[in-house]
């Protein structure tokens, strides 16, 4: 129960052991649930509201305890919906919709309060769902969309304000979709609104009604996210609208057709997102092009067939150029997957890509780049698992490698080196190392910085209460 509260619930024959019971809620209030005995232990059960607030929901003799609610609405407001006669003082209520204005859904007779509405939806304009009668008052709409713009969605009295409207879309774009009631009529007001949407959100766009014919409302979406090209249906004919959409998004290619045969705009396109090669078209046999792309993104590469697969100097130039991107794309190169040179250039990248390597996983030097770089690699290293040198270089890139090395799981050098690496990685460790003395000095001589730890695991100076140790420790 120190390493997890919650294991109290199979602990049957302790659930009556106060002391087990008082470490369980220290180190998780919610183990509350299974201390049956001492759910009236005022002082059991203030431990585990001050560990986790929501525990009150199994403390019902003390959902009218002023003082203990205040302890679980302190360390979480959501703590409210389980307080019962106390939900009468207003103190509390805004103590609690203060941390989590949501919470409001609970709060019973103050949500007619304006001071408790105000507060929570000052800290979450969404609780304005909740706000019932004050859904109509101007000053609480407004408060509300500044800090979520999209609680618009509640404020149907004040869709035509256009101010209300305006704060919110300057504070999300994509508020613009509860504001079809200004947007349709049109006009310098309603431009105005959708002009400060689309900057902030461009997919505000889809929104943006009869704007979308508007070339300045257009291209100031396509600035702002190029993907919104999917909603401009007049402009994509457009090469200066394309152009932006592309430069913003590359990805935003795969909605201009017209000009998927314009090397220039495709060349943009896969500069700023090489992914975007599978929308070129005839350019997918590009060397330049598909340079450019596998350049920004080496997995493009999957892309290039018609390069790859004529083989030559100019297709191991792409794949060499997509591999020093990213070694994984060693996936796509079948043609060079038993060309060593380019083998060790994606393994050094991205050991990982060892899996992909199948002619070499028996060529030490190769295995050897690989583990450095990912010790994880060991896991496709054949039969340089036994090799001690080999998965010594493993394990000190990624300690958790010791997994896959079984010979040498219960060898010293190894699993130290391991540990030393990721103390977690023990949990892989042939269990009868730890009966090795001089082992297991060595390993408390590295960790000694965390015996200091030991003397303040319990803490009397501030109440009880357990402090919890480096996860690493655990």
């Amino acid at each position: 129960v120190r390493e997890d509260g919650m294991a109290l619930q199979y602990a049957d024959q302790f659930k009556e052991d106060r002391e087990v019971v008082m470490v369980a809620v220290w180190e998780d209030g919610m183990a509350l649930q299974f201390a049956d005995q001492f759910k009236e232990d005022r002082e059991v059960v203030m431990a585990a509201v001050r560990e986790n607030g929501r525990a009150l929901q199994f403390a019902d003799q003390f959902k009218e305890d002023r003082v203990v609610v205040m302890a679980a609405l302190e360390q979480n407001g959501k703590a409210l919906q389980y307080a019962d006669l106390v939900k009468d003082e207003r103190e509390v209520v805004i103590a609690a919709v203060e941390q989590y204005g949501t919470i409001l859904k609970h709060a019973g007779s103050f949500k007619k309060d304006k001071g408790v509405v105000m507060a929570a939806v000052r800290e979450n304009g969404r609780a304005l769902q909740y706000a019932d009668q004050f859904k109509e008052d101007r000053e609480v709409v407004m408060a509300a969309v500044r800090e979520h713009g999209m609680a618009l969605r509640y404020a149907d009295q004040f869709k035509e304000d256009r101010e209300v409207v305006m704060a919110a879309v300057r504070e999300d774009g994509m508020a613009l979709q509860f504001a079809d009631e200004i947007v349709n009529k049109g006009g310098d007001d309603a431009k105005e609104v959708v002009m400060a949407a689309v900057p902030e959100a461009g997919m505000a766009l889809r929104y943006a009604g009869p704007f979308k014919e508007d070339p300045e409302v257009v291209m100031a979406a396509m600035r702002q996210e190029g993907w919104a090209l999917q909603y401009a249906n007049q402009f994509k004919v457009d090469r200066e609208v394309v152009m932006a959409a592309v430069d913003q998004n590359g990805f935003a290619l795969k909605y201009a057709d017209q000009f998927k045969e314009d090397r220039e705009v495709v060349m943009a396109a896969v500069r700023e997102d090489g992914m975007a090669l599978q929308y070129a078209g005839p350019f997918k046999g590009d060397p330049e092009v598909v340079m450019a792309a596998v350049r920004e993104n080496g997995i493009a590469l999957q892309y290039a067939d018609e390069i790859v697969n004529k083989g030559g100097d100019d297709a191991k130039e792409v794949v060499m150029a997509a591999l020093r991107e990213d070694g994984i794309a060693l996936e796509y190169a079948d043609q060079f997957k038993e060309d060593r040179e380019v083998v060790m250039v994606a393994v050094r990248q991205d050991g990982w890509a060892l899996q992909y390597a199948d002619q070499f996983k028996e060529d030490r030097e190769v295995v050897m780049a690989a583990v450095r770089e990912d010790g994880w690699a060991l896991l496709y290293a054949g039969k340089f698992k036994e090799d001690e040198k080999v998965v010594i270089a493993a394990v000190q890139e990624y300690g958790r490698a010791l997994q896959f090395a079984d010979k040498f799981k219960g060898k010293s050098e190894v699993v130290l080196r391991a540990a030393k690496n990721d103390i977690k990685s023990l949990q892989f460790a042939d269990k009868n190392i730890f009966k090795d003395t001089i082992f297991m000095k060595k390993l408390f001589s590295h960790y000694a910085l965390y015996t200091s730890l030991v003397s303040s695991y319990f803490s009397h100076e501030k109440g009880i209460k357990m402090n919890k140790c480096d996860e690493n420790l655990k």
